[in-house]
């Protein structure tokens, strides 16, 4: 894997720049342009996220980090972590690289244009592309090979059954997954998602849906909310049914240490990941969000855990909520809608909790919050 020269490192830098200022219209195109020509990859991308432009902002923001750090790639090991464990998640693999390399090149030309995204550019950048898909294809290598040579471990899809669905609120169920033979599980910690596959009018979908019990090598429990068309299907499915299983993956787990005070803070269907940690024995306080009163998924279960003060509330966070709970020594693992992540981080902000001790799971595309 070679490196870049400091010629094209500084050609890759002089567009940071643009990509500040045009980063989003580049990979708006460049999603449409891969959906069209390449329409095979379709499956690894959720629609809705597309349509909301969601998916576009992230990939902005990464690839400008990427760009800006170009220098000093160990600098991206934090946002290179969570795009290695989606891509171990989804399945991707080598061939897909060549695909989004081609498109996302295409792209700077087009939207760029020839004047600005010169011969020159483009060659810097294509050599950049490479290298930072090397390094993510080898730490995928690994991250797979851990995976599948570990007890209950799998490589590609593995079939679960339905072994039980509870309704845990008017448009929120829990679903009790099995291995259809018999044979453990992949455990996973606490705080990772499993990827179903499911095909719906004939294509094919791959969703995240974090495990929200205490990791098991028997089963998994997904809590899912009915917003949108693959949650629309899990949610059709009935006990006996199968899904198509991906093993549990994920960077949002809890690594805290005997002085560390724990606070959670959790909006909606965002209690998943929050519920798998404090099951597993994490300890602190759990700020829990909702619509309305009867809309805390899991909260019966939860007010029971020793260690675990509970707090449910209904509506938005104020400061006011966190400010008496949070220290030098708070760590602070926050999930749920993009809207209620920003606000919260907002404030942590305000309250000069050290970014390392502020800790996000976001159930929509990558976001980067650096």
């Amino acid at each position: 894997m070679s490196t870049l020269t400091a010629s094209e490192t500084n050609l890759v830098l002089a567009t940071v720049p643009i990509l500040e200022q045009g980063g989003e219209q580049l990979t708006t195109h460049f999603y449409k342009r891969m959906m069209s020509h390449n329409p095979e990859v379709r499956k690894f991308f959720n629609q809705t996220h597309q349509k909301d432009g969601s998916q576009a902002r992230a990939l902005a923001r990464a690839v400008l980090l990427y760009a800006k750090n170009i220098n000093n790639l160990d600098a991206l090991g934090p946002v290179a972590s969570v795009i290695i464990q989606k891509h171990v998640a989804l399945d991707i693999q080598p061939e897909q690289y060549p695909i989004v390399g081609t498109n996302l090149l295409a792209s700077m030309r087009e939207v760029l244009g020839p004047d600005v995204a010169t011969d020159d550019i483009m060659s810097a950048w294509a050599k950049a592309y490479d290298l930072l898909a090397g390094i993510l294809i080898d730490a995928e290598r690994v991250a797979y090979n851990q995976i599948e040579q570990t007890d209950g471990g799998w490589a590609g899809f593995r079939s679960f059954k339905v072994a039980k669905k509870i309704k845990e609120t008017s448009d929120v169920s829990s679903f009790i997954l099995v291995p259809a033979d018999g044979k453990l599980a992949y455990k996973g910690i606490a705080g990772q998602y499993i990827t179903v596959r499911a095909e719906i009018d004939g294509q094919e979908h791959r969703r995240n849906y974090t495990v929200s019990a205490a990791p098991s090598n028997k089963d998994y429990r997904i809590t899912v909310k009915n917003m949108g068309t693959v949650s629309g299907y899990i949610h059709s499915l009935n006990e006996g049914d199968v899904l198509d299983v991906r093993p549990p993956c994920g960077e949002f787990i809890v690594e805290a240490k005997e002085d560390e005070n724990l606070l959670f803070i959790a909006g909606g269907v965002g209690i998943t990941p929050i519920a798998s940690m404090v099951l597993n024995g994490a300890k602190g306080t759990l700020l829990y969000y909702a619509r309305d009163e009867n809309e805390h998924a899991l909260a019966g279960e939860l007010k029971s855990l020793d260690g675990v003060n509970l707090v449910t509330k209904v509506g938005r966070p104020t400061l006011d909520d966190i400010k008496s709970l949070v220290n030098s020594k708070t760590h602070v693992y926050t999930t749920g809608p993009e809207g209620f992540m920003d606000f919260i981080y907002e404030k942590l902000n305000e309250l000069e909790l050290p970014q390392n001790q502020a800790h996000f799971e976001f159930f929509q595309s990558f976001q980067n919050l650096q």
